[in-house]
């Protein structure tokens, strides 16, 4: 796995959780079904950029992730 591929995926990553906290705030609720289809690929690429960061530390990218929280 590259760097870049581990960006790209934190990036979708934060399209999602921005789409989500927009919804909420617009609507107070959000149906998953609704949100993007990469949805359902969230936990492997979390698992893929915990595993990239560990093998390649970077205080970027960790500060991304922790963004998250």
């Amino acid at each position: 796995m590259t760097r870049q591929e581990i960006v790209i995926k934190i990036a979708k990553i934060n399209h999602i959780i921005g789409e989500w906290k927009y919804r909420l705030d617009l609507d107070g609720e959000v149906e998953i079904e609704t949100l993007s289809p990469d949805l359902l690929y969230i936990d492997e690429w979390v698992r893929e950029i915990g595993q990239y960061i560990k093998q390649n530390p970077s205080p970027i990218l960790t500060r991304k992730v922790m963004a998250w929280k």
